[in-house]
C-alpha cells in the first residue's frame, strides 16, 4: 500500500521532507511516552517534484506467509488451514527481523531474479520493519487525511470502531486472533492497523520528554494495540515498550499479542545524486532570514581563516554549523507559518466570493420588493439584512487585503512554491474546490508585490469581479 508524502517549502530540493505531528496530548496519562512531538518523513519513491511515497503492507504478515519464508521444508504451507489467514503472532523482535532478512535473501536469489520488486522501480529495494514515524503517518491516514484529522487519535471513521479494529471486547475479538482483512480499511486502504496483533517497529524505544524524544534508548516498540487491548488502547498514538530479552522468557522476549507488518525501503543517499544533495544542504544553510544575523556566516569564515589557533578555528567552525542549523530551523518554521497564512487567505477568498454573491441576490430581492410594493416594514428588514451582510463582507475584505499585503512582503517565488505544495496536499485529500481560490490569491499577492495593484480596493474588485451595490 502506498503512502504519499508531500513536501514543504522547496519541493525541488533533494533534501525535501514533510513535517508531521505524532503522539497524543488529549490525556494526562502516558505523556512520558506518547507526548505530541514534531517529526519529519520522506518516502524513497519520487513521482514528481515534491511528491514522494513509500510502500507499506496492506495486511499484517500471516502464519502462512511466515511459514513459507521461515520453514525449513520444501512443502508450501497449507493455505486451507484455519490458521493460514491469521496474523503471525508470538514473535520476538529478532524473529521479525530474521523474517525480513530471509525474505530479502529469497527476493535477491537467482531463482527469483528480483521479480518480486522489479515492478516498484526502486534500485536496491528491500523489505524491512517500519519506523515509528512511517507506521503512525500511515495509521493516521497518510496524505489522504487533512492536518486537522491527523491530530485525532484515530483515523476518520464513518462507522463504530469495531468495524475497523479487533480489540478485547465481546463485540469484537473477544480475546482471540482474527483473520486479516475482515474489517474495513483505513483511508490509505490498510487493514487491521489498529488491534489484532500489536505491530513491531524498527527502532528502539525512547520516552518522550516534552516535545521531543528522551535521550535514553530502551527496548523495542510495539504499535497499535492488539486483540488483548481495550478499545481505548487501539489508536494511532498508542505505543508499548518490550525488552529484547527477559528472564521471564529465558532469552528473547515475545508475547502472543505481537506480530508484524512490513514496508519496502531502500538506501537514502544512493538513490540521490550527490551533487544535488550537496546543493540542497548549502541552500538550506543560506536560507536563514538575513535580519537574524546578516553576513554572520561569511564573517565567521573570515575570522576562522585569519586565526592561527587550531582550537579557536574549530570552535568558530562549530559555531558556524550551529548558526547554519538555526537558519534551517527558523526557515522551516517560517515556511510552515506562511503556508498557514496562504491557506487562510484562500479560505477568505472563498468567503468573499460567496458573501458577494449573497449580497447581490439580496439587492435584487430588495429592488423586486420595491417594485412589487412591499411594506416599509418589510423593506426596512431587507435593508437591515443587507447592511449586516455588507458589514461581514467588509470585515472579510479588510482581513483578506491585510493578508495579501503580508504575503507580498515575502519572496514571491517562495510563496508560489508553498502554494504548489499546499495544492498537492489538498489533491491528496481529494479536495479540489480550493485550487481556484488559491491560484487567484497567489495572483493577487504577485500583482501587489510587483506594483501592478496598489489600491486594496482593487484587490477586492479582482476577487469578486467588480464593485458591490451599496445603499
Amino acid at each position: 500500500m502506498t503512502n504519499e508524502v508531500y513536501d514543504p517549502d522547496n519541493p525541488q530540493s533533494a533534501l525535501s521532507d514533510r513535517e508531521i505531528t505524532i503522539g497524543n496530548n488529549n490525556s494526562q496519562n502516558r505523556r512520558y511516552m506518547e507526548n505530541t512531538r514534531a517529526e519529519h518523513i520522506a518516502g524513497p519513491i519520487a513521482t514528481g517534484p515534491g511528491e514522494r511515497f513509500y510502500y507499506m503492507g496492506k495486511y499484517e504478515i500471516t502464519t502462512a506467509q511466515y511459514q513459507a519464508v521461515m520453514g525449513k521444508g520444501a512443502d508450501c504451507p497449507d493455505l486451507t488451514a484455519l490458521e493460514a489467514e491469521l496474523p503471525q503472532n508470538n514473535l520476538s523482535w529478532y524473529e521479525a527481523v530474521e523474517f525480513t532478512r530471509r525474505l530479502n535473501q529469497w527476493i535477491y536469489s537467482e531463482e527469483n531474479s528480483l521479480a518480486a520488486l522489479s515492478a516498484l522501480e526502486i534500485a536496491n529495494a528491500y523489505v524491512r520493519l517500519p519506523t515509528e514515524v512511517e507506521w503512525e503517518f500511515a495509521a493516521r491516514g497518510g496524505g489522504r487525511v487533512g492536518s486537522a484529522e491527523h491530530a485525532n487519535l484515530t483515523f476518520p471513521m464513518d462507522a463504530p470502531l469495531a468495524q475497523y479494529a479487533w480489540y478485547n471486547d465481546s463485540q469484537s475479538a473477544a480475546g482471540r486472533l482474527q483473520p486479516i482483512g475482515a474489517l474495513r480499511p483505513n483511508p490509505v486502504e490498510i487493514h487491521d492497523i489498529y488491534g489484532n496483533v500489536g505491530e513491531l517497529t524498527l527502532e528502539p524505544f525512547r520516552m518522550t520528554r516534552g516535545p521531543r524524544l528522551h535521550g535514553q534508548v530502551g527496548g523495542y516498540v510495539v504499535r497499535g494495540g492488539s486483540f488483548l487491548s481495550s478499545s481505548s488502547n487501539v489508536n494511532s498514538a498508542h505505543r508499548d515498550e518490550l525488552p529484547y530479552f527477559s528472564q521471564e522468557a529465558s532469552g528473547e522476549h515475545r508475547t502472543r499479542a505481537n506480530g508484524m507488518r512490513v514496508v519496502v525501503g531502500t538506501s537514502a543517499i544512493n538513490q540521490t545524486d550527490i551533487g544535488a544533495l550537496e546543493a540542497a544542504a548549502l541552500s538550506l544553510g543560506s536560507q536563514g532570514p538575513q535580519s537574524l544575523a546578516p553576513n554572520a556566516q561569511d564573517r565567521l569564515a573570515a575570522v576562522a581563516r585569519q586565526t592561527e589557533s587550531a582550537e579557536l578555528r574549530q570552535e568558530i567552525e562549530r559555531l558556524s554549523t550551529e548558526l547554519d542549523n538555526e537558519f534551517v530551523r527558523r526557515d522551516e518554521l517560517e515556511a510552515k507559518h506562511l503556508k498557514a497564512i496562504l491557506e487562510a487567505a484562500s479560505l477568505l477568498h472563498r468567503e468573499l466570493t460567496v458573501s458577494a454573491f449573497s449580497i447581490k441576490n439580496l439587492f435584487e430581492s430588495y429592488r423586486l420588493g420595491v417594485d412589487l410594493g412591499d411594506t416599509e416594514e418589510q423593506l426596512q428588514s431587507d435593508r437591515d439584512w443587507i447592511e449586516r451582510e455588507l458589514a461581514h463582507f467588509d470585515l472579510y475584505a479588510r482581513i483578506y487585503t491585510n493578508t495579501v499585503q503580508k504575503l507580498a512582503s515575502n519572496d514571491i517565488s517562495r510563496i508560489g512554491r508553498l502554494a504548489e505544495e499546499l495544492a498537492a496536499e489538498w489533491r491528496a485529500q481529494g479536495d479540489t474546490d480550493g485550487h481556484g481560490t488559491l491560484t487567484s490569491t497567489v495572483e493577487q499577492v504577485r500583482a501587489y508585490a510587483d506594483g501592478q495593484v496598489t489600491d486594496t480596493r482593487e484587490i477586492i474588485r479582482n476577487v469578486i469581479g467588480g464593485d458591490l451595490p451599496r445603499n
